[in-house]
């Protein structure tokens, strides 16, 4: 079966899952991911904002990653 535009959306999700303490989750589907050039500067910036469409557009600097696609998984980790 051919490959049309738009079909990627069927084989590819990206998302940031928040997992709570009581078990439940939150997914933030990703709909963009861009990365900043920022040479020079020793600072990492990771940003996360809602579109219109109710996806979400995450933005880091390449101190952070160079290239989303090499990005496996974000994992957050919380000790108290």
């Amino acid at each position: 079966m051919p490959i049309m535009p738009g079909m990627w959306l069927h084989f590819m999700k990206r998302a940031v899952v928040i997992n709570f303490k009581d078990g439940t989750k939150k997914e933030l589907l990703l709909s963009k991911a861009t990365s900043i050039r920022n040479e020079g500067i020793d600072a990492g910036m990771l940003h996360l904002d809602r579109l219109f469409d109710g996806s979400w557009r995450l933005t880091f600097t390449d101190s952070i990653a160079k290239d989303f696609s090499s990005v496996d998984s974000l994992t957050v980790l919380r000790e108290d």
